[in-house]
């Protein structure tokens, strides 16, 4: 009994540290209004989403970096005026926000081709098991006419899957080259610094 009054006391206090942090109380005073640890409050805080257009919502991101790459993102931040680490890190995620992303033309294909490569499969399989049987009634392979249709008509296709694929990889490679080039010129994001 006494462990679920404090389930339910933990639930409340929860409750309590969410409908402060809506209404914009610090953390460090929530903490001492309520008695819990600082880490408790900031640990609820990652998990509210942030208020459009409340800059004291922002959802705070923490990650660790070797010395080499410490240092690449201190020089990176340099070779932008200097930039501080946080403003460099904002513009780099929303630059790079769609990066890698299929434009809706490539994600319909890619969906079609996975489903067209998935029968092409089930008819490679089918073909297989027929030519097996072959094997074992006549000691040889023995292709029906339309088998060897299939076949070619699978060649074709996967050729033609192939120069698609191909076409994609060669546009993220050039949204790569453009990404760099962006990066490389503060004046080209200058709209995307500090709101």
């Amino acid at each position: 009994m006494s462990s679920r009054c404090c389930i339910l006391r933990r639930s409340e206090i929860r409750a309590k540290i969410r409908e402060r942090l809506a209404s914009g109380q610090a953390p460090a005073k929530i903490a001492a209004d309520l008695g819990v640890a600082r880490s408790t409050v900031y640990r609820i805080k990652g998990k509210v989403p942030p208020r459009k257009g409340d800059r004291a919502a922002y959802a705070t991101v923490y990650t660790r970096l070797t010395e080499a790459e410490l240092r690449a993102f201190d020089r990176l931040a340099e070779a932008n005026d200097g930039m501080s680490r946080a403003a460099l890190l904002r513009r780099l995620v929303r630059f790079a926000g769609d990066f890698a992303a299929p434009t809706p033309d490539e994600e319909v294909f890619l969906r079609s081709a996975e489903r067209h490569l998935s029968r092409l499969g089930g008819n490679f399989n089918q073909i297989a098991a027929s030519l097996s049987v072959s094997v074992k009634k006549i000691g040889r392979a023995d292709p029906t006419q339309q088998q060897i249709e299939a076949l070619h008509r699978a060649e074709d296709d996967i050729d033609e899957i192939r120069a698609m694929v191909r076409q994609i990889l060669e546009n993220w490679q050039a949204k790569s080259r453009t990404f760099a080039e962006q990066l490389a010129t503060p004046e080209a994001y200058e709209s995307v610094d500090d709101e």
